[in-house]
């Protein structure tokens, strides 16, 4: 029964008035290094705002809450290492699961230590339908609901013929692409699937799949990897370095902002699906503004010296006169108004740091 009550104060975000003596430790582990490391740090941070926030509230149940955070560094046998040290610093809820693998390894642990697992990522089926963790909760979609909607898009919509897959092997993966074949299935799909092609977590070349894969000519090429700041924006590299013409078709989710930030122009053409909040919180919920603005107020405080340095650089450097209105028309393409460079780049040309655009996005809250 406690248990049942901590998870609905966290998930719902409760307060109460009167203080209680001991804090709630609020544990996360997620890849903090490596290749999912960036998107790690990211779901980390997000959870340290949104417990100083409760915590400026006067906490959960009338008792503050305490962030432990770790690394599993995308490998199970350290993801268990990780839910045994929660345990022992007497942990009373894990927030995890970047990749499945890990989150699979770890939720028999937490489960035989008492502790509440919330998965925030890791979309493997089993995290629900396993035996490990009756009282599993997860809080993103799963492989099997992803599996119906590319199926459905690649069926129906690209009326594909011929499909392959390049699939990350591991439970993630291959569990999407079995899902994704069944769901052919009950679509009755007349075309054939022409080849699989598989590949590691951490691999970071995959032209031996890539060029297998263009022999194929197939219509569409299904793809699973959870490596979104390093494989994954390879990847996405080396398919167009391979003039590859078939349509790149990422799984639900996978297509973050730290893909299009590495990888950039190469991402054109790639198809890919998400979750999507008709009403969402951030526009529709007070909470969920408050939410918003604390990260956008992070996000400025974090900005770099070096970069407003290098702006208020270019703006001293450039002077008056036809050089700075030349480095203004060329930023807008060719246009003859220099004054679209001051609107669109700050001042005369220099691109405004991304500390004021976050300023504005702040207003607009």
């Amino acid at each position: 029964m406690h248990k049942t009550k901590l998870a609905l104060a966290l998930l719902l975000g409760l307060a109460s008035a009167p203080a209680m003596a001991q804090d709630i430790k609020v544990g996360t582990i997620f890849p903090l290094s490596g290749g999912a490391g960036p998107d790690g740090q990211t779901v980390t941070n997000a959870v340290k705002l949104i417990v100083q926030q409760i915590n400026d509230k006067g906490g959960l149940l009338g008792r503050k809450l305490t962030l432990i955070s770790k690394d599993d560094e995308s490998t199970p046998a350290v993801g268990v290492s990780r839910a045994n040290e929660m345990i022992a610093e007497k942990a009373d809820v894990v927030i995890e699961g970047w990749n499945s693998p890990v989150t699979l390894a770890m939720q028999p642990i937490l489960a035989r230590g008492g502790v509440l697992d919330i998965t925030a990522v890791s979309k493997s089926d089993l995290i629900l339908s396993g035996e490990t963790n009756p009282y599993a909760i997860r809080i993103n979609s799963s492989n099997g609901f992803d599996a119906g909607v590319i199926a459905k898009y690649v069926v129906e919509t690209m009326k594909a013929k011929k499909v392959a897959f390049l699939t990350q092997n591991d439970v993630y993966g291959n569990g999407f692409q079995t899902a994704v074949e069944a769901e052919f299935k009950k679509l009755n799909f007349p075309g054939e699937v022409v080849m699989t092609e598989k590949f590691a977590f951490k691999d970071t070349d995959f032209r031996v799949q890539l060029t297998n894969l263009k022999g194929a000519n197939a219509d569409a090429i299904i793809v699973t990897n959870s490596s979104n700041s390093s494989g994954l924006p390879a990847m996405v590299e080396q398919y167009r370095q391979a003039d590859i013409k078939s349509t790149f078709v990422g799984a639900v989710g996978i297509m973050l902002s730290t893909v299009f930030k590495v990888a950039g122009d190469a991402n054109n053409g790639v198809i890919s699906a998400d979750i999507f909040f008709p009403r969402p919180a951030p526009v529709h919920d007070p909470a969920g503004k408050h939410f918003v603005r604390g990260r956008l107020q992070e996000g400025l405080r974090r900005r770099s010296r070096q970069e407003r340095s290098a702006w208020r650089g270019c703006r001293a450097g450039l002077g008056a006169g036809g050089r700075s209105d030349q480095v203004a028309r060329s930023q807008d393409g060719g246009g003859s108004d220099p004054r679209q460079g001051r609107q669109r780049h700050g001042v005369r040309g220099c691109p405004v740091p991304a500390e004021r655009t976050d300023a504005a996005a702040l207003r607009r809250l």
